[in-house]
């Protein structure tokens, strides 16, 4: 089982699909249409291990699995001209690059929509087709669309953009938990060594080693964490690589902004009561001891 679709010679051009092997189709008429472009992962399913270009393929479909108007290869044989590089098709999580390119006959380019490809704003651009539409044939009704609004439209989008958008707000409080958590912790262990600090100034410490003693000591703990919550992230993003959509399995961006700000926070909770523990009377911290 195979996926098929029929389209231009210029269709791997516009959207930007590379080919690995061969040439894509002829312009229409210059060529007799028995001719197709593989998959890379098409390619590697039908003859694993060989150079496809210059073999044939004979495709059939069946047509209780297809719309009646939908043009079909019936028991047809073609000829392997180009190997293409795999894309997705329909989900974002995974790619479905078992495909097989057939040429689009010109009697069937009225019955498909048409991809342009444009450097400018696309929205100018649809503005523009408005009156080329109109002068061609005035009782034509188009409707155009780039393909990013069309995508978000679809299953393939909606369902994971949900989830997707849940899980921002779930990691968004997890967020911020995690931040207060660090902070109230951090701030308390620094109150508790209020009387340790005054002891300290009393024997002669000086204020800048103390702040940078009371820093260290609280921020070292943060840091083993971060580095086993980042051992542990690590992990559980191979797991979710399939969901993962247009991102690298280890976002380095992501943990080091992460880290970051989690080391600022417990740097900013040691500083605050270190600094109101250092006003406190060395006479009075020895006295209470």
């Amino acid at each position: 089982m195979v996926g098929f679709a029929y389209v231009q010679s210029n269709y791997f051009r516009t959207l930007s699909i590379p080919l690995i092997a061969g040439r894509s189709f002829e312009p229409q008429g210059a060529e007799h249409q028995a001719s197709v472009v593989l998959s890379k992962a098409a390619a590697e399913r039908l003859w694993p291990g060989r150079d496809p270009i210059g073999l044939s393929l004979r495709l059939g479909a069946q047509n209780q699995s297809h719309p009646d108007r939908e043009l079909l290869p019936k028991d047809q044989t073609f000829e392997v001209v180009g190997i293409a590089r795999d894309v997705q098709v329909d989900a974002i999580n995974r790619n479905n690059p078992v495909l097989v390119y057939l040429p689009l006959p010109d009697k069937q380019l009225a019955d498909d929509p048409i991809l342009i490809r444009t450097r400018t704003d696309p929205d100018q651009l649809i503005s523009a087709l408005a009156p080329v539409i109109s002068s061609t044939d005035p009782d034509l009704v188009a409707h155009a669309s780039t393909v990013s609004e069309l995508f978000r439209t679809t299953p393939a989008f909606t369902i994971p953009g949900t989830a997707a958008a849940i899980a921002t707000v779930v990691g968004v409080i997890g967020l911020l938990l995690a931040s207060m958590g660090i902070y109230g912790t951090v701030s308390y262990i620094v109150i508790l060594r209020t009387r340790e600090v005054g002891v300290r100034m009393a024997l002669g410490a000086g204020k800048k080693d103390i702040l940078s003693l009371m820093l260290g000591e609280s921020i070292r703990p943060v840091f083993a964490g971060l580095l086993l919550g980042t051992c542990v992230a690590v992990g559980a993003s191979y797991l979710l690589h399939r969901i993962l959509y247009g991102l690298s399995t280890v976002d380095g961006i992501s943990f080091a902004g992460v880290s970051a700000l989690f080391l600022a926070i417990a740097l900013f909770a040691a500083y605050v009561p270190s600094r109101r523990a250092m006003r406190v009377d060395p006479v009075f911290a020895l006295r209470d001891d």
